[in-house]
């Protein structure tokens, strides 16, 4: 069986496609096919991504194209899945977790202060980096080299971008750029940031079987507990929240951003992923007077 997977037509979406084909053709019997499409979001770059009114611009596309049985599997940047996916899909596996840090990047021989505009459309990082250096923002939309293209043209003092997708395609360069690369404590990252999520329909067992052999346990813990904190939040893009989870020797650690507000930062740790992220949400909303 030949098994087409859909993906976004980015070179990084391609790029974390080839990863899963990979994965599927050197751990079980089958090749496969990537079926490239657009997604909303792609299709309009007019627009914010807060103008979409919830995660989902990233995937509406493919999702319809996984009901209607075009396409076996789809693969996605976590981050970017809607919090409830469409009835009858399901995530059937996780690559290994790449680096989920947050890049600053600024031109070779210049650093922030107050005055730095820096190019960033999400909410969360905003917040952050004016906390920490009281700088300017302004929103920024396109793919990885197009937002560094818009630094070189001086558009921007500076950038921030997720590492995982430098690293993917290549990208760091120290001899054009300063990287600051921030501590996920320190900076707390989207959910799911730096995983790589392959869709599938609930309903089909043959699929579901190939997954479970390309699945990163340990990775899905922590995919499993981040969703499972999104969902307690009742987020959406629009939503300054973020969290990043880790797997110790006998427990899962878990750490969160919100703003409401003010910003409030908080920790967890605890066996259970789902029930972990679950007491996290519910002390989050105690504090900010949201429980």
């Amino acid at each position: 069986m030949k098994i087409k997977i859909g993906t976004r037509k980015s070179k990084l979406a391609l790029i974390q496609t080839n990863i899963i084909k990979n994965l599927i053709e050197k751990n079980t019997n089958h090749k496969c096919e990537i079926v490239e499409m657009s997604t909303l979001g792609d299709d309009r770059r007019d627009l914010k991504l807060t103008d979409f009114g919830g995660k989902g611009a990233f995937v509406d596309t493919i999702e319809k194209a996984l009901l209607d049985k075009s396409i076996d599997i789809a693969v996605h940047s976590a981050k970017d899945l809607p919090v409830q996916l469409e009835q009858g899909l399901e995530i059937g596996a996780v690559a290994k977790r790449a680096n989920p840090q947050d890049v600053l990047i600024m031109a070779q021989g210049k650093t922030i202060s107050s005055d730095s505009v820096i190019g960033t459309g999400s909410i969360r990082r905003q917040l952050q980096i004016k906390a920490k250096y009281g700088c300017k923002c302004k929103d920024i939309r396109g793919n990885v080299p197009t937002r560094l293209k818009k630094l070189d043209d001086g558009e921007y003092d500076g950038i921030i971008l997720a590492r995982a997708g430098l690293d993917r395609l290549d990208m760091i360069d120290i001899d054009k750029y300063n990287y600051e690369f921030f501590e996920t404590s320190d900076f707390v990252p989207a959910s799911c940031q730096g995983i790589i999520a392959v869709e599938n329909r609930a309903d089909d067992e043959y699929i579901r079987d190939v997954l479970k052999a390309i699945n990163h346990m340990e990775t899905y813990v922590c995919f499993v507990a981040e969703r499972a904190f999104l969902k307690a939040m009742d987020s959406g893009c629009q939503t300054p929240l973020g969290a990043i989870s880790e797997i110790g020797e006998n427990n899962l650690k878990m750490e969160c951003f919100y703003y409401k507000d003010r910003i409030v930062k908080m920790s967890i740790e605890g066996e259970n992923p789902v029930l972990t992220a679950a007491v996290l949400a519910k002390k989050l909303k105690e504090v900010t007077n949201e429980g």
